[in-house]
């Protein structure tokens, strides 16, 4: 048997033309999944564009930027799968802050929160996007201590991969400290040297 839909096309208010399109019998299900791949229901894509890391004081930070425009609260960007490569735990979270209009492509972009004030580095990105609103998560670190975060996938369109391969995206603190500023040296009470002449 075969299942015959009438097909109309409209052009100015007016039919035009009058057709039968022959479609095999398929059960329901079968024939959302070929509308589905005719194109009349939409796909849904992704928007995370780009990963990023950086140090802060003690946490080692991790970002994702998205093209949603400005977030007003973590919540409105959704969670995140990330798993812990250190104990194989995989959980499920919400960002820890959000930062808007942060131009990562601009080394005078300040206030990241990163140590020296320094740009995040890149970990993945889709190519040729750029997008400045970002939400970021943060893990406690400690000096010389290895850790290791993968971020396998968003839960909403703005944290889904806008492209194929942006997750997973790991990023890790391998070795090192978080001091922004070299130590101060400690005060001495030894005299100081006469001036030479």
């Amino acid at each position: 048997a075969e299942i015959k839909l009438p097909l109309l096309i409209i052009s100015r208010q007016k039919k035009i033309k009058g057709a039968m399109l022959t479609f095999p019998s398929v059960p329901l299900l079968g024939f959302a999944t070929a509308t589905m791949i005719a194109g009349i229901v939409p796909q849904t894509y992704g928007h995370g564009v780009e990963v990023r890391e950086c140090l802060t004081e003690d946490k080692l930070r991790f970002f994702v930027s998205h093209w949603h425009g400005d977030l007003s609260n973590t919540a409105s960007a959704g969670t995140m799968n990330i798993k812990d490569e250190t104990s194989g735990v995989v959980v499920t979270t919400t960002p820890a802050g959000i930062m808007n209009n942060k131009d990562a492509y601009n080394p005078a972009t300040t206030d990241w929160g990163c140590v020296g004030d320094k740009v995040p580095t890149i970990v993945k990105s889709c190519s040729g996007t750029k997008y400045h609103d970002w939400v970021y998560y943060e893990y406690a670190a400690q000096c010389n201590v290895p850790v290791s975060y993968t971020l396998l996938t968003g839960n909403t369109v703005v944290l889904m991969e806008a492209c194929s391969g942006l997750y997973p995206a790991t990023v890790s603190l391998s070795e090192g400290c978080f001091e922004s500023k070299a130590p101060t040296k400690a005060p001495t009470n030894a005299p100081t040297k006469p001036p030479t002449e």
